[in-house]
């Protein structure tokens, strides 16, 4: 016991001490950084005055959001005050400095004349990670945050002020399968408050990637992941104003005026997020459903590789398992009086774990564990009934279906994109395991050689013969390629180290 507690209070001391010794080495650094946040005065010599406060992404200087800032005045019919929130120590946003910085900026606008009580803020990538730690001390000071290629930390249902997400469907550090987590949040709370869809929009632009907010080169973490968009800056940065505006108005009620207009900008881009993002939705029902994929109903009807006109004699049901489940039940076929063949199926969803949930890690399903029937086994049912079978199948050409499939599902534009510079998808031959704990224990493997040759994805498979005794005869089990993240793929990973094809 002892021990133990003597262990509990060394972690802990070891913490304060780390602690103190980062916020004695960012005191220093500030003591040498003569910087301010830089004031942008309204633009608009009528109307009362609103803030926006602007806290920059990782090793960004809050300079390099003045021309998002200027182009948020623009478009505001607002007397909208902009400040661009600084210094952090090595440009780096952190716990320990937002929020004096912040109560500076503010305390600084304050002292030039401004006179509100709308606080507005917005924070890019890290930025507006930090920065909900200054608002969750500020509930009654804050209108509203923007979160710009960032990460909400609560639940939506759980802000205690209005927040706007945006991001584009380009963004290779806050990808389009995060924000559709985000949007599908919000799409559950419409139904009971249909204003949700101007008090937390979440807002996917096109074109736009991580490094359309600021304005510059791009820091090297961001030239790594992010995705190269022909879009130019000010486009972008007219785009990013006409929402953030619009939220501004709605929020704050002002002008009076202007705020219908204003919902009809957010209720149109709600719109189009929606069309963008449906896609992805269509192929995430597909992998796993209620109670059932989809997928690997029709991964089954590949493996069993009936011919086209005898394609209804095969009906197929699955079920999902947890993976603790999953390595209990085995596949059967049954032939039914109406002489087709019922045969049943297994699926186990693996998804993301924590570690891989930031913005660039893919964030859509991973991979499944669909165990089918063999077409030999679905063969000696059906065969003595005169129906025709095709070539053998295997986990390979499920796979190479699940891309297809991607490919015919993506919008226009993400077909194009990847037509014109995306990196390809080879699906390799299977690695065919000899047990089942061998085929449950290996993964679905992804090699993105991050070049022009694309992605090689093999599958761990488990064919056995009919007659294999013990019940597992007439058994092909696969680990497959969901479509979804084969959509992903095309949508945001095959497009990174591209060059563009053309420029605008």
């Amino acid at each position: 016991f002892f021990v133990r507690l003597i262990g509990v209070m060394m972690q802990k001391l070891l913490r304060q001490t780390l602690l103190f010794v980062v916020t004695a080495a960012l005191v220093t650094c500030r003591s040498f950084r003569k910087e301010e946040s830089i004031i942008l005065q309204p633009v608009v010599d009528d109307g009362p005055d609103v803030a926006l406060l602007i806290v920059p992404g990782a090793y960004i200087n809050g300079e390099a959001y003045q021309d998002l800032g200027e182009a948020v005045q623009a478009a505001s019919p607002l007397r909208l005050w902009v400040a661009l929130v600084r210094p952090f120590a090595f440009d780096l946003p952190n716990p320990v400095e937002v929020s004096p910085d912040i109560d500076h900026a503010l305390q600084t606008m304050r002292d030039m004349g401004m006179d509100t009580e709308y606080i507005f803020i917005a924070g890019h990538s890290l930025g507006g990670v930090v920065l909900q730690s200054w608002v969750s001390s500020h509930i009654d000071e804050t209108s509203g945050m923007v979160m710009l290629g960032s990460e909400l930390q609560t639940p939506m249902n759980e802000t205690q002020v209005p927040v706007m997400i945006m991001s584009g469907d380009l963004d290779g550090m806050a990808r389009i399968t995060e924000a559709r987590q985000y949007f599908n949040e919000l799409e559950s709370l419409i139904p009971v408050n249909a204003e949700r869809i101007y008090v937390n929009p979440v807002v996917v632009l096109e074109d736009v990637n991580h490094m359309h907010v600021a304005s510059g080169e791009p820091t090297p973490t961001v030239a790594k992941y992010d995705i190269p968009s022909p879009m130019d800056f000010d486009t972008a940065h007219a785009l990013m104003a006409d929402q953030m505006s619009a939220f501004i108005s709605v929020i704050s009620g002002l002008p009076e005026e202007g705020v219908e207009e204003a919902k009809s900008v957010l209720s149109q881009s709600h719109d189009n997020t929606h069309a963008m993002l449906k896609p992805l939705d269509d192929l995430a029902y597909m992998t796993e459903g209620d109670v059932d994929s989809m997928w690997t109903i029709e991964a089954q009807l590949i493996m069993a590789a009936v011919t086209d006109q005898y394609m209804d004699r095969v009906q197929v049901l699955d079920t999902l398992m947890t993976l603790e489940d999953l390595g209990h039940p085995k596949p059967h076929v049954t032939l039914m009086e109406d002489g087709n063949a019922n045969v049943t199926t297994f699926t186990h969803v693996y998804y993301p774990g924590p570690l891989e949930s930031t913005g660039i890690f893919p964030h859509t399903a991973k991979e499944m564990a669909s165990k089918l029937k063999s077409q030999e086994a679905i063969r000696e049912v059906l065969e003595p009934l005169g129906v025709e079978f095709g070539p053998e199948t295997s986990c390979k050409d499920i796979n190479e279906a699940a891309v297809a499939l991607a490919y015919e599902t993506a919008s226009d534009i993400a077909k194009a994109r990847f037509d014109s510079r995306g990196r390809p998808i080879t699906i390799l031959p299977d690695d065919v395991k000899a047990t089942g704990s061998g085929w449950l224990g290996g993964n679905l493997h992804y090699n993105d050689t991050n070049t022009a040759e694309g992605i090689f994805i093999s599958s761990p498979s488990l064919p056995t013969g009919v007659d294999v005794p013990f019940g597992i005869g007439g058994m092909h089990y696969c680990k497959l390629l969901p479509p979804v993240r084969a959509l992903e793929y095309i949508m945001v990973d095959s497009l990174r180290h591209t060059e563009l094809a053309t420029s605008k």
